[in-house]
C-alpha cells in the first residue's frame, strides 16, 4: 500500500513531480499533493478527500489523480538519437514498475505557453537562418560631451533610487510593466527572460560589428575578449515596438508616439499611458544597472509611416570621463552618426534586421512588432547562471502573478517565459501555489467587485469598499482571505517578498494591475491561520495612485502628489485599509458582564476553519464581516473564546485548550464542541489523529501530570466559562467548532 512505502520509495514516486512539490517534509500527504498539482488539480475541498480516500485506501498515487478526473504526469519521450535509461517508478504503490526517462535539455529553443494554465506545454520556437550581414554594417560610438544642465551617467543610474527590492526583482518588475504598457490590444502580450551564453559567433560579431573598442571607463570590448560572455534577452512580441522619432531635438507633433527617444534617449519621461504603471524615464535604468559593464543592446519593430521598420541601437550607463581634453558624462551610444552631427540614430531597415537576427534568439516572424533588450554580463545576484535564471522566476512569480491567472472579462493575456540558454524553466502556476493561490482569490474578489467577473474564490474572502466620505465615493476595493498556515519553500528566498506567517495586503494599480508592493501587518492571533488581502483602486481614482508612485513604483509616497485632491485620495484609502485590517485582526469584542472584558468568537474562527477544510455542520456566524458594535446588539445567545493555550502530549501529539465563555441575556445554555482533522485542503472526522478530550471549569495545566476532564458539554450560565481542550498531531491542523447545543438544558 502506498501509506506503508519507505522513505526511499516516496523520493522514488516524488521524483516526476518534484517541481510541484511545496512541503518541507516528504510524506504521503505532500507526495499525493504534488501529484494532483502536477495534474492540474489543487489539493483541496473534495478532490483532495477523494484522491486521500483513494490512496488510504490501497490506490496508487497514479490511480488516485485518474479517479478525480486529472490526467497522470508521464515521463517524456526519448529526444531524438538518444538512448532512454530506466528510472524506478513507485508511483503504483509497493509494484515497482521500470519506466523510460531521459534528463537531457532540448535539443530546440521553446516557449513556455502559459495559455491554458491548467495544462501548460511546450510550443518549439521556430528559428529562420540569420541572414548574412553586409560587409559595411558596422555601429559608431557615440559619447555624450558635456553641455548645459547635463547629468553624468552615474548620477542618472541613481535616479532610480534605493529601492527596498531586489535588483533582479525591480529588473523584473520594470521591464515586464513596459512591455504591458506597449501592449497590442486584442493581441496576446509575450514576454520572455531568456539568461544565455553567448556563442562565438555573436561575441565576433559584437566585437567587430558593435563595440569595436572599450567606451572610456566601461570596458565593454574587453568583457567580449573574456570568451565567455553571459547575456539577458529580455524580450516582448504582441507589442507596438519603439515607434515614434528617432530625434530628440525636434518639436514633436501633439499626438505622436515618442516611445524610442523616452526609451533610448531621455532621462525622466513622463507617464503617456493612461492608466499604464510604467516610465520609461527612471525605470529604465535598471537594465543597465543590472549589467557588468552598463551597456544595453536594443532592437525593435515598430510601424512607422504605415510599414513596418527595424530599429537597433546599444546604449551604455558608466562614470564621467575626459579624452582629447573634453569632458563627457559617461552615456554612451553605438548606431548611426550622421556625417559632421552631434546626434546619434538607429541602425534601421534591412541591416538592422541582419544584424538583430545574428545577434538575438528571439526573431521576428510574420506581422510581430515589439522590443528586444540584450542585457551584457548580467548581474543578478546569483551563485551561479541556475541560481540566477531562478531568481528571474521566483521575481516573475512574486510580482507578476496577476499577469499569471486567468484574465478576467476585458483583460488582455500575457505569455510569460523565463529560459535558461532557451530551455524553458517551469514559473509555479499562482492559483495552485500554497500561498500566492490566497491572494489570487483575493484578486478574483475584488475583480468581481468591480465589475469583472471571474471565478468565485475557494477560501473564505470578504470585500470591502474602501470609501471617502467627503465627498462620498468609492476609491477602491479592498478583500481579505483567510487561509491554512502551511510549509512552503523558495528557491530564492532572497526575493520573495514575504514573511511567515504571511499578513500582507497586496497593493496594486486598477488596469495595469502592477503589484506596487506586499504591505506588512500585523499576524493573525491564531496558531493554525494566516491572512492576506488584495486592494485595487476604482477605475476614477487610479491616477492619484498613479502620481504617489517613486520612480521604481514600488510604494505609495503620498507626500510626492501635489494636488492637495489627489493626495487626499491615497491617504484616506491608505487609512481606510489600515483600519480594516486592524478591525479584522483585533476586533473591538462586546464586554461580557461582570468582567469588563470581553474576546473574539471562537464562531467566527472555527467557521474559517470549516470553510478552508470542506463542509462542516454546524452554526457559522453572518457571511458578511460584521462589527463589533454590531454585535453588541444581538439578543441572541453565542459563544466567545478567550485565552488559548497550546501544550505538548506524548507521541507527536499536541493539546490545544480554548476558553469558552456563554455570551447572552437570561437564560442558561449547553454548549457544544466538533473536533476534526485539517488535513491539506480536506477534512476528516476525529480518529485516532484528533480527538476531543473533554471540559474543565477551571484553566487547566496542560504540561501537568495528569487532565481532570469531563467529556459532558457543560451548562453555562450567562457570563461563565469553561475550557475545552482537544487533542492532536503534530503535523495536522485541528478544526474545531464549537456552538450552543440546540437541545433544551
Amino acid at each position: 500500500m502506498v501509506s506503508q512505502l519507505t522513505e526511499a520509495e516516496l523520493e522514488r514516486a516524488l521524483e516526476p513531480v518534484r517541481k510541484h512539490f511545496y512541503g518541507a517534509n516528504v510524506n504521503v500527504n505532500t507526495v499525493l499533493s504534488a501529484h494532483l498539482r502536477a495534474a492540474g488539480l489543487q489539493p483541496s475541498g473534495q478532490t483532495w478527500q477523494v484522491a486521500k480516500f483513494a490512496v488510504d485506501s490501497g490506490e496508487t498515487f497514479t490511480d488516485a489523480v485518474l479517479l478525480v478526473g486529472g490526467k497522470p504526469v508521464e515521463a517524456e519521450p526519448p529526444a531524438s538519437g538518444e538512448t532512454p535509461h530506466t528510472q524506478t517508478d513507485v508511483s503504483a504503490g509497493n509494484t515497482i514498475k521500470q519506466r523510460s526517462a531521459v534528463h537531457a535539455a532540448p535539443a530546440t529553443a521553446v516557449a513556455y505557453d502559459q495559455t491554458d494554465a491548467a495544462h501548460a506545454r511546450l510550443q518549439p520556437t521556430v528559428h529562420t537562418p540569420a541572414p548574412e550581414l553586409q560587409s559595411t554594417t558596422r555601429l559608431t560610438w557615440f559619447p555624450k560631451r558635456f553641455g548645459v544642465g547635463d547629468i553624468d551617467g552615474e548620477g542618472a543610474q541613481r535616479l532610480l533610487g534605493t529601492p527596498d527590492l531586489a535588483p533582479v526583482s525591480v529588473l523584473v518588475r520594470e521591464t515586464a510593466q513596459n512591455s504591458w504598457d506597449a501592449r497590442l490590444r486584442g493581441q496576446e502580450l509575450e514576454f520572455t527572460m531568456n539568461l544565455r551564453l553567448l556563442t562565438p559567433d555573436e561575441i565576433q560579431i559584437l566585437r567587430e560589428r558593435v563595440f569595436t573598442s572599450d567606451a572610456g571607463p566601461i570596458p565593454v570590448a574587453a568583457t567580449l575578449d573574456r570568451g565567455e560572455t553571459w547575456a539577458l534577452e529580455v524580450s516582448d512580441r504582441g507589442a507596438k515596438g519603439l515607434g515614434g522619432p528617432v530625434r530628440n531635438d525636434l518639436a514633436i507633433p501633439e499626438g505622436q508616439r515618442t516611445d524610442f527617444i523616452d526609451l533610448v534617449l531621455n532621462i525622466g519621461s513622463p507617464r503617456d499611458v493612461h492608466l499604464g504603471a510604467g516610465t520609461y524615464g527612471f525605470g529604465k535604468t535598471i537594465a543597465y544597472t543590472t549589467s557588468g559593464v552598463g551597456t544595453v543592446l536594443l532592437w525593435s519593430r515598430t510601424e512607422h509611416e504605415g510599414a513596418p521598420q527595424h530599429r537597433l541601437i546599444a546604449s551604455a550607463f558608466g562614470p564621467s570621463f575626459e579624452k582629447d581634453g573634453l569632458r563627457y558624462t559617461g552615456r554612451h551610444w553605438w548606431g548611426e552618426v550622421p556625417a559632421g552631427r552631434d546626434r546619434v540614430e538607429p541602425l534601421v531597415g534591412k541591416e538592422a534586421a541582419a544584424l538583430g537576427e545574428n545577434l538575438f534568439a528571439r526573431h521576428f516572424h510574420g506581422e510581430e512588432t515589439g522590443t528586444s533588450l540584450l542585457i551584457l554580463d548580467p548581474v543578478l545576484g546569483g551563485d551561479d547562471r541556475e541560481s540566477d535564471a531562478n531568481s528571474l522566476v521566483e521575481a516573475a512569480l512574486w510580482h507578476l502573478w496577476p499577469k499569471l491567472v486567468d484574465p478576467s472579462r476585458g483583460r488582455d493575456r500575457m505569455r510569460i517565459s523565463v529560459q535558461l540558454n532557451g530551455r524553458p524553466l517551469r514559473i509555479p502556476e499562482p492559483a495552485a501555489h500554497p500561498v500566492l493561490s490566497a491572494f489570487v482569490d483575493a484578486l478574483s474578489a475584488v475583480r468581481r467587485a468591480q465589475g469583472e467577473g471571474g471565478p468565485e474564490p475557494v477560501n473564505p474572502t470578504e470585500v470591502i469598499a474602501i470609501e471617502m466620505l467627503k465627498p462620498i465615493r468609492t476609491l477602491g476595493h479592498l478583500a481579505v482571505t483567510r487561509f491554512p498556515k502551511v510549509e512552503w519553500e523558495a528557491t530564492a528566498k532572497e526575493i520573495v517578498p514575504l514573511n511567515e506567517p504571511v499578513s500582507h495586503v497586496a497593493l496594486m494599480r486598477h488596469d495595469a494591475e502592477l503589484l506596487v508592493r506586499y504591505w506588512e501587518r500585523p499576524t493573525l492571533n491564531s496558531p493554525s491561520l494566516q491572512w492576506c488581502a488584495v486592494f485595487k483602486p476604482a477605475l476614477d481614482a487610479d491616477d492619484a495612485f498613479a502620481l504617489s508612485e517613486p520612480p521604481s513604483h514600488d510604494d505609495w509616497v503620498t507626500s510626492s502628489v501635489k494636488d492637495k485632491g489627489l493626495r487626499q485620495v491615497v491617504n484616506v484609502a491608505l487609512r481606510r485599509i489600515r483600519e480594516h485590517v486592524n478591525e479584522m485582526l483585533a476586533p473591538d469584542p462586546p464586554t461580557i458582564e461582570g468582567t469588563g472584558q470581553g474576546a473574539p468568537s471562537v464562531a467566527e474562527l472555527a467557521d474559517s476553519l470549516a470553510s478552508l477544510m470542506g463542509p462542516v455542520s454546524g452554526s457559522a456566524p453572518d457571511g458578511r464581516r460584521t462589527s463589533s458594535r454590531h454585535l453588541a446588539r444581538r439578543a441572541e445567545p453565542r459563544v466567545v473564546v478567550g485565552e488559548q493555550i497550546l501544550g505538548s502530549a506524548a507521541d507527536g501529539h499536541r493539546l490545544i485548550a480554548l476558553e469558552c465563555t456563554l455570551q447572552c441575556d437570561g437564560e442558561a445554555h449547553r454548549v457544544t464542541a466538533d473536533v476534526r482533522v485539517g488535513v491539506e485542503g480536506g477534512v476528516a472526522e476525529a480518529s485516532e489523529e484528533v480527538r476531543a478530550l473533554g471540559w474543565t471549569d477551571h484553566r487547566p495545566d496542560l504540561e501537568g501530570p495528569q487532565l481532570d476532564l469531563e467529556l459532558a458539554a457543560p451548562l453555562l450560565e450567562p457570563g461563565q466559562a469553561a475550557w475545552f481542550v482537544a487533542e492532536v498531531t503534530d503535523d495536522l491542523l485541528a478544526d474545531i467548532d464549537i456552538r450552543i447545543s440546540k437541545e433544551k438544558p
